[in-house]
């Protein structure tokens, strides 16, 4: 398993899942980055459910611990590093990373901790064959059984009315001691005499055989052959599952290396019982899918209607209404008349109406999907609509001598997204003993002191810090380099970073840091932490989305122009491409992006021979039937099909019609998540620390007393 560990994040390269019941197999194979130096002490972290194990990390390697994967589920992997220093014969902390850990899902494994071995059978082998083909002849007409042994080799040959043969052999353990050499072989499969009682194997003084026993059922081969090694030599095991399966009612007996297969039961009589007379009873069945619309219904009591609207006092030129709901909860608001200090019955309906439209768009979409969310009036209720949609996004424009990355969301591996509430300050991710130094933004050591964690601030949006010691307290750039002291209680960063701040430890549960330019009634910082597993190699380019039928959907398309079709334009200077030969769909739009050309639209792209880019031989994408691309340093095909070679541009345009694909079994695990996130009480705040966050649809009820009070 391959980890990235980066200053601020670890994600997982490769080897996303394991196994239970695995020990001492899985390696974890760490690659940091430049900022881990070789003087740090790494320690790995694994976390599953309320259990938490270290490991030391030597040669950057180091094994998952065998408590993590005793059962199924997700395991978290942190990775902290350390450095200290000594003074006065004491070691003390110099510095410490701490990024955000990843997680791998463990899937089902063969091994369990508590499985018993099956019991053996007190038969011999010979007494089981003897008693199998007995009871075979007595129970099934349609069956011809005959045996035959000779020396430690016993054939069984079963012939089926319809002609059909099955020859099974079976070697017989080594002779044992009981019972002397019998006169005749009356004992024989069969009734068979003479020369089968020379072996003396079923000897007067033999013991009585055990009667014929199906030890275990199966409903698969494959699970038949799972179990092999739990059974014992000689065991009789069948196949149970339905008439439908082709392997039902198949009789095996235990071989020394494999199962041995003695007869197939299909349409024997009495062997699987009679047929139910109501089969037909199964389509009841159906209805357990209706069930699963059930679970909506959950949601229902976050709705509050209105069920009046009074006037209850007056004072002076100001009238005050209680609005009741229909959950008996009431709020007023107050409405300031005019001199004549009456409200007429049109203020009053215009009032009414104003609450009703209140009501009715309780329910809302946001404006447009974005990286974040802000949302200052909503209930504590589930969203109605949670989508993550792709971006991709490029720093610059590329050339040939210069390419640009694509950034899509996703690339790390995975898409997340955190929902906070207003109390952005979590003091589980506290450092006591620590405070923020107002010089550079480090820590130092204090005795009273705690500092907060890294908290995410945007540009040009006013803060408020409560109960905390402010002369302390930083901000700093998105990479999270100090920028400076913030000083105050109210502070209104310029740019999109982070700040930290000090508190007196004995405040820890009081500390609040929230949007505005006052401070709220204290809330504890609550928040949702929601993770989508990507695929090896999968993303969400710009556009594609998740969805409720389980499906990853794709708006936008890649290719890899490696310069295996193509011809040269000696007019143009440029290298066309036709969509037939790439074998992709026309794209839908010109929006199409390239980690090596800069998109130009056609006219200019034809008039000037002189740029470098990508574009289309046509400016009207519904007649375009190329991409066209130029590098000036190519002056012919062969020179062209050679440099795409080498390098293997990416472009990504816009499909024609949309594609999906089918979760896979860990993202349907994940997904169920994302339908159960909430928003908090009138704050809610949507955030990312992906390198490129997904925007995000989101449908979300409104609080609607916050509604009613903002009117007034």
């Amino acid at each position: 398993m391959v980890i990235n560990v980066s200053k601020n994040k670890i994600s997982i390269e490769s080897g996303h899942t394991a196994n239970e019941g695995e020990y001492n197999i899985r390696t974890c194979n760490f690659v940091f980055s430049e900022d881990y130096t070789d003087d740090l002490v790494k320690i790995a972290v694994f976390s599953k459910g309320d259990k938490t194990y270290k490991q030391n990390i030597a040669n950057n390697t180091c094994i998952i611990p065998i408590e993590v994967l005793e059962t199924k589920g997700t395991i978290t992997i942190g990775v902290y590093a350390y450095s200290v220093t000594e003074e006065n014969n004491e070691e003390i902390l110099e510095k410490r990373f701490s990024p955000a850990p990843a997680k791998i899902f463990m899937d089902y494994g063969s091994y369990k901790k508590d499985a018993e071995n099956a019991s053996t059978p007190t038969a011999t082998e010979m007494e089981q064959i003897q008693q199998l083909a007995s009871d075979i002849n007595a129970q099934i007409n349609n069956l011809d059984i005959n045996a035959e042994k000779e020396n430690r080799t016993t054939t069984i040959t079963i012939t089926k009315k319809n002609g059909g043969t099955q020859v099974v052999e079976v070697l017989d353990g080594e002779k044992g001691d009981k019972g002397d050499k019998g006169d005749k072989g009356d004992q024989g499969i069969q009734g068979i005499q003479g020369e089968q009682g020379v072996q003396g194997i079923q000897g007067v003084k033999g013991d009585t055989g055990a009667p014929f026993t199906i030890k275990k059922t199966y409903s698969s081969i494959a699970d038949m052959n799972a179990d092999f090694d739990n059974m014992d030599l000689g065991d009789y095991v069948m196949i149970a599952s339905s008439v439908e399966i082709e392997d039902n009612a198949k009789l095996f007996t235990k071989g020394e290396s494999q199962w041995i297969f003695i007869t197939d039961f299909s349409g024997a009589t009495g062997i699987q019982g009679e047929k139910g007379e109501k089969g037909d009873q199964g389509i009841q069945g159906i209805q357990g899918i209706q069930g699963q619309k059930g679970a909506k219904g959950d949601t229902g009591a976050t709705g509050n209607g209105i069920a009046s609207i009074t006037k209850t006092g007056t004072s002076g030129l100001v009238d005050t209404y209680t609005i009741t709901f229909t959950d008996g909860t009431t709020t007023t608001f107050e409405v300031t008349n005019g001199e004549d200090g009456e409200v007429t019955q049109a203020q009053f309906d215009d009032l009414e109406q104003r609450v009703e439209d209140a009501e009715s768009n309780q329910l809302t979409n946001t404006p447009t999907p974005s990286t974040s969310h802000y949302l200052q009036d909503s209930a504590d209720s589930r969203f109605r609509k949670f989508i993550p949609i792709g971006r991709s996004v490029q720093d610059g424009d590329p050339t040939p001598e210069n390419s640009v990355p694509i950034k899509n969301t996703g690339d790390n591996g995975s898409v997340n997204e955190k929902i906070e509430n207003k109390n952005l300050f979590d003091k589980s991710k506290a450092t006591n003993g620590r405070y923020v130094k107002n010089s550079d933004g480090t820590l130092g050591y204090s005795d009273t002191l705690s500092a907060s964690d890294f908290i995410e601030v945007k540009a040009n949006i006013t803060y408020y810090q409560s109960n905390v010691n402010n002369h302390y307290s930083c901000l700093y750039d998105e990479d999270k380099n100090f920028i400076r002291q913030i000083n105050s209680n109210s502070f209104t960063p310029t740019v999109d970073g982070y700040m930290r701040t000090s508190f007196l430890t004995t405040n820890i549960d009081i500390v609040q840091i929230e949007q505005g330019s006052t401070a709220s009634d204290y809330v504890p910082h609550s928040e949702q932490n929601l993770s989508f597993p990507l695929a090896q190699g999968q993303k969400l380019m710009e556009g594609d989305y998740l969805d409720d039928d389980e499906k990853v959907h794709h708006k936008m398309g890649e290719i890899v122009l490696d310069g295996t079709v193509g011809g040269y334009n000696a007019d143009y200077n440029w290298f066309y491409l036709s969509f037939t030969n790439l074998q992709i769909q026309k794209p839908k739009t010109l929006n199409i992006l390239s980690n090596y050309f800069k998109y130009y639209n056609r006219n200019e792209f034809a008039n000037d021979t002189s740029l470098n880019g990508i574009s289309f031989n046509t400016a009207d994408i519904s007649t375009a039937t190329t991409f066209v691309i130029r590098n000036t340093n190519c002056t012919n095909a062969t020179e062209y099909k050679n440099w795409l070679a080498e390098v293997l541009p990416k472009v990504q345009f816009p499909l024609a019609e949309e594609q999906t694909e089918d979760f896979t079994e860990e993202q349907k695990i994940a997904y169920p998540e994302w339908k159960k996130a909430r928003t908090y009480k009138n704050i809610t705040h949507i955030s990312s620390e992906d390198e490129t966050p997904a925007n995000v649809d989101i449908t979300y009820v409104r609080d609607l007393e916050t509604v009613i009070k903002n009117l007034s």
